[in-house]
């Protein structure tokens, strides 16, 4: 690699070390999750109360 940070060879990139995936990954996750529970909660909002009670009653 180069003084200013860019490869010089073909080799140069090829063991250039893979980052780890995990933080994204985590990240990504968390992501999803806040995303589902939000949309979660803004069906639960926008259902009647009658329906919820009906739907809760049957799962318990």
């Amino acid at each position: 690699m180069g003084a200013d940070g860019a490869f010089r060879t073909a080799v140069d990139a090829w063991y250039m070390p893979i980052p780890s995936t995990g933080r994204a990954r985590m990240a990504a996750v968390q992501s999803f999750c806040s995303t589902l529970f939000d949309r979660f909660k803004a069906a639960q909002a926008a259902m009647p109360h009658a329906t919820y009670s009906a739907i809760l009653a049957t799962t318990r």
